[in-house]
C-alpha cells in the first residue's frame, strides 16, 4: 500500500503524516505535485532534520527510511530507522494505526 493511499485511515486515527526530503524547496514541491501527495513534505536539504531525529545515512547526503509517530506533545511514542520499503512500508503505518486504535497512544 502506498502512504497516501493510507491516508484517510491516518485521518480517522487523528495523525498527521509529514515527510522529510533531502531535495530543496522546489525539487520537493514538485515531487509532491507529480506523486499527488495530500500531506505536507519537509524540504531538508541540509540534513538538519535528519541529524536532530538521528536518520541521516552514514557519509551519505540522504535520510535512512525512517517512520516516527509523534503525540500532540511532540514525544516520539514510535520510531523505526531503516524502513525496508521506505515511506511506502504498510507493516510499519499498519502497527502505527493500531497503536492508535488500541488506546496505546493519545
Amino acid at each position: 500500500m502506498q502512504l497516501h493511499q493510507s491516508k484517510a485511515d491516518f485521518d480517522a486515527a487523528h495523525l498527521q503524516i509529514v515527510t522529510i526530503s533531502v531535495d530543496d524547496v522546489n525539487t520537493t514541491k514538485s515531487a509532491r505535485s507529480q506523486r499527488g501527495f495530500a500531506f505536507p513534505m519537509l524540504a531538508d536539504p541540509d540534513i538538519k532534520v535528519g541529524t536532530l531525529y538521528q536518520v541521516q545515512a552514514p557519509g551519505e547526503h540522504m535520510h535512512l527510511p525512517s517512520v516516527f509517530l509523534i503525540d500532540k506533545k511532540g514525544k516520539i511514542e514510535m520510531g523505526k530507522v531503516g524502513v525496508a520499503h521506505g515511506p511506502f512500508d504498510s507493516t510499519v503505518y499498519d502497527t502505527a494505526l493500531k497503536l492508535v486504535k488500541d488506546k496505546k497512544l493519545s
